[in-house]
Formats: structure tokens, C-alpha cells, sequence
């Protein structure tokens, strides 16, 4: 279970753009900053991560609640 928060920690704040406040900002990607579509690829991310948390310890919670 810890592992899971400090791995949700570690993805939540890669979320954040901190990368693009040294780096120059003038980018584009598709019309969007390239922060911005860094920032929707790391939410996608983490999303699929919090989705797959949720089904493993949703698992494991019922197995033991049967026993």
C-alpha cells in the first residue's frame, strides 16, 4: 500500500510543468504550448496509474474481506 501512495506522489508532481519554466516556453505542438500538451500526457498518465491502483487494491481488499 505505500508503495502506491509514494508512486502516486511521484507521478502527481511530475504532472506539474516545472520542466518548462527554465526552458523556453515558444514551442508549439499542435497549436498548444508544449507545456500544456506535456501536462495532458502526464494526466493521461496518471490517470491510467490511479485506474490501475484502484483495480489491484480493490482486488486484493475483496480477496481478503471473502477469507
Amino acid at each position: 500500500m505505500r508503495r502506491y501512495v509514494i508512486a502516486h506522489l511521484r507521478l502527481l508532481t511530475l504532472t506539474a510543468p516545472w520542466i518548462f519554466i527554465l526552458v523556453g516556453q515558444d514551442l508549439t505542438v499542435a497549436g498548444l504550448p508544449l507545456w500544456a500538451v506535456y501536462t495532458i500526457a502526464a494526466s493521461t498518465v496518471y490517470a491510467a496509474f490511479v485506474a490501475y491502483s484502484i483495480a489491484k487494491l480493490w482486488d486484493s481488499n475483496a480477496e481478503d474481506a471473502e477469507l
